[in-house]
């Protein structure tokens, strides 16, 4: 009996370093030194620059109205589309867009009608096409075209403004012709707006 509680002792003792040495293969940690390279890496892009544009501009509809003898303000019916310049030059240079409106004649007998009359255009909104980000150009808030082919500021960009493509938007009922009386003849009446987009130096 003393025999064999002494030889289990001697295998206990001799297996022990095999147990230990299981241990550590099994995943104990080991604590070794590590290095990490670093490095960088460039990204680069080239632009070539595009143009600066008028895209689009409204036609303006003021409806159908007796002849009266008092001085009346119509407000337009529809103006669409919108004003939209595009500026792909990239280089900040902004831009003044201003515009002209000539005197009204008749469509069927050609002669002049409307004498003095005018265009007045109400808060007008800008606004962003195409996730297009940064300074806006500013639109004139209170606008009076006259029918004498006056130049007429509408919308600017300063430098670093306007970049991208915006859009202004004239509401139909900010938008008003504004007729005197004894000018209006029986017929319709047709003016033009003559759009000019110019880049600022």
């Amino acid at each position: 009996m003393k025999n064999t509680v002494k030889n289990k002792k001697n295998l206990l003792m001799f297996l022990s370093p095999a147990l230990v040495a299981a241990v550590i293969l099994s995943g104990m940690p080991v604590n070794a030194a590590s290095e990490i390279d670093q490095g960088q890496t460039q990204a680069s892009i080239t632009f070539t620059g595009g143009e600066l544009k008028l895209n689009s501009v409204p036609v303006i509809d003021f409806g159908t109205h007796d002849i009266s003898n008092e001085l009346k303000e119509y407000a337009a019916e529809s103006v669409t589309p919108v004003i939209q310049v595009g500026d792909l030059r990239g280089n900040g240079n902004g831009w003044d867009l201003v515009v002209t409106l000539s005197p009204f004649t008749l469509s069927d007998a050609g002669g002049p009608t409307l004498q003095a009359a005018a265009i007045k255009i109400a808060n007008p909104v800008v606004s962003a096409v195409n996730g297009t980000i940064g300074a806006p150009p500013v639109a004139v808030t209170d606008v009076e075209i006259t029918s004498d082919s006056t130049d007429t500021p509408v919308w600017k960009a300063a430098g670093g403004e306007g970049m991208g493509v915006w859009n202004l938007t004239w509401k139909a009922d900010d938008t008003k012709l504004v007729v005197k009386p004894g000018t209006a003849r029986q017929g319709t009446s047709t003016a033009t707006l003559n759009w000019s987009l110019q880049s600022t130096p």
